[in-house]
């Protein structure tokens, strides 16, 4: 898989690229998090985090909102 063909369509910002294991891709984005009460109030900087994916694009909003970081993703550096 080349590393210029991996841009998922709902990442929010410009991001660098990290290889982690074997070929597996994480890539760090510009913090965003959920507008949904019902969320975590976290924030995600990392293009794979498990929770921040399930975040659809109408509930992203970019930025911090002044919540902490998401505990997977600061265990993905």
């Amino acid at each position: 898989m080349a590393l210029g063909t991996f841009w998922p369509a709902d990442i929010v910002g410009v991001g660098f690229f990290f290889l982690v294991g074997e070929g597996v891709i994480s890539m760090k984005v510009a913090a965003y998090h959920s507008s949904n009460q019902s969320d975590p109030d976290v924030y995600h900087d990392h293009s794979d985090c498990p929770t921040g994916q399930q975040i659809p694009s109408y509930n992203k909003l970019s930025g911090t909102g002044g919540y902490p970081r998401c505990k997977q993703c600061v265990d993905k550096g």
